[in-house]
């Protein structure tokens, strides 16, 4: 009874605690009220008490301040680019490419930030999706659209999942299907027009391995001695690892995207030789480097050892073109080159899939329908003339 009297002399009229001595220091407590409800007590002290009441004077403003900053995180999910700019950094490094993610990022730079600053998730509609899509395509491809939808549609779903949005009004959204264009490649003169050139510059093996086995770009700039084999029975490259430029870590050797893309391809005779010339040269680097030169053990290098970067790969696949006397063409045309050929030579699709490096027989079809089409047409018609 009387602990409860000693307690009473400590609150004032509005029901607030007073402040109060405990021992030799003063305690000054206080509860606050914040605009949502919740409540949270809080305490000052000091030798003094008017020391007691400063102390609690700051930690009130402390809390205050740190209620409004979770109140304005809270807030800013609520809208458009806070929201993708979470999924981004928080969601998008699970399970995904650093490729991929990089893409994710360019899109919403360029083309949700700009539009969405401001604009709240749920006020997101099909209006104004529908003319952002106007707006992309307008100026870019059906890719670039697919790719900042796609972006989009990963942020409303996460959105929808934490109960943020009713709904997804991507959903609304129709697919864009654009105009399916056929491989460009190379013609068996110009491949040999390339090659001569190439040959003529030191080059050959870069461009023979790309236009007769169809390697990746990163995988043939990603390949190591190690993973080349020239004495077996059976001359062989094992792909085990592609090389990729990557935002702040520069070139890094990554293992690749599918399973399907880890293979092991046979040299021919002539891809063997110009390995082993290729080898000899890479020697001579070496000597010449002298201490300059970093063992990468990579098969294509710059003159002190360091990997090749991608952007001077190209540029060195252009002026081999030129002095090819050969149109102009994509790097990547390469690869197609050489799917073509091994069609245009009867190779099974199942041995070009493996080759190539396709996750399926279906991805090998799918990009190579008009040079399949055209071999059964030929096959189809050799038959009907053995048969008149």
């Amino acid at each position: 009874m009387v602990e409860q009297k000693s307690r009473r002399r400590h609150r004032s009229p509005n029901g607030q605690t007073r402040p109060y001595r405990d021992g030799e220091r003063w305690i000054a407590p206080e509860t606050i009220t914040f605009p949502d409800g919740s409540t949270r007590k809080i305490r000052g002290s000091g030798a003094t008490q008017l020391k007691a009441q400063d102390n609690l004077r700051r930690r009130r403003q402390e809390v205050l301040e740190a209620y409004e900053r979770d109140q304005e995180a809270r807030e800013a999910h609520l809208f458009v680019n806070p929201a993708t700019e979470t999924w981004l950094t928080d969601v998008a490094p699970n399970g995904r490419e650093h490729k991929t993610i990089e893409g994710y990022w360019h899109a919403y730079r360029v083309w949700i930030k700009p539009r969405f600053e401001g604009v709240r998730l749920q006020s997101l509609d099909y209006a104004a999706l529908a003319s952002l899509q106007r707006e992309v395509l307008a100026v870019k491809s059906v890719s670039t659209w697919r790719q900042v939808r796609t972006l989009l549609n990963h942020v409303l779903k996460d959105a929808g999942r934490h109960g943020l949005i009713a709904s997804n009004p991507m959903s609304l959204l129709p697919n864009t299907k654009g105009t399916k264009s056929s491989a460009d490649y190379l013609s068996v003169e110009e491949v040999q027009a390339v090659i001569q050139a190439a040959r003529e510059q030191g080059s050959e093996l870069r461009w023979l391995l790309s236009l007769s086995t169809g390697m990746r770009q990163g995988e043939c700039l990603g390949l190591r001695w190690q993973n080349v084999d020239l004495d077996g029975a059976q001359p062989q490259i094992r792909i085990r690892e592609q090389i990729q430029r990557q935002t702040g870590k520069g070139l890094v050797l990554k293992t690749p995207k599918s399973q399907k893309s880890i293979r092991t391809i046979p040299l021919d005779p002539t891809l063997t030789r110009a390995f082993k010339e290729h080898r000899r040269r890479q020697l001579e680097a070496r000597l010449l480097a002298g201490s300059m030169w970093q063992d990468t053990d990579h098969v294509f290098t710059t003159p002190i050892g360091t990997p090749v970067d991608a952007a001077n790969d190209r540029k060195e696949w252009l002026r081999t073109l030129e002095k090819a006397d050969v149109r102009r063409i994509k790097l990547h045309a390469a690869r197609h080159t050489a799917a073509t050929l091994m069609f245009a030579n009867d190779t099974p699709i199942y041995t070009v899939r493996s080759v190539l490096g396709h996750s399926s027989i279906s991805v090998t079809a799918d990009v190579y329908g008009h040079v399949m089409s055209a071999a059964m047409g030929d096959a189809v018609g050799a038959l009907a003339r053995s048969l008149a």
